[in-house]
C-alpha cells in the first residue's frame, strides 16, 4: 500500500444519507480525474507559460512556435523551458 495512507477498517455499516452522499462524491471525483489528461491542441504558445503548466501541441511546423517545440505532444513549462513529456 501507498505510503501515508491509511490502514483503516471501514465500518460494516452507515447510514443510507451517508452512503449516498459517499456515492455522489466518488462519481464527482470520478468525473473530475476524468477530466483532467484532456487537453486542447495548441497552435501558438500560450501567452504567459506558467512554471508546471503541461500542454498540448499539434503540428509545430506553423507559425508562432516556439524553436524549442520540435514534435507534436505534451510539453512541461519548467523554469529552464519546455521539456518534451510523451
Amino acid at each position: 500500500m501507498a505510503k501515508g495512507i491509511s490502514q483503516e477498517v471501514p465500518p460494516e455499516s452507515f447510514p443510507a444519507d451517508q452512503r449516498d452522499f459517499l456515492t455522489r462524491r466518488f462519481v464527482d471525483v470520478g468525473t473530475a480525474l476524468g477530466q483532467v489528461n484532456n487537453f486542447t491542441p495548441r497552435k501558438q504558445m500560450p501567452y504567459k507559460a506558467q512554471i508546471g503548466h503541461m500542454y498540448y501541441f499539434n503540428d509545430p511546423t506553423g507559425q508562432g512556435y516556439d524553436p524549442v517545440i520540435t514534435q507534436e505532444g505534451i510539453w512541461v513549462f519548467k523554469s529552464t523551458g519546455y521539456i518534451f513529456v510523451g
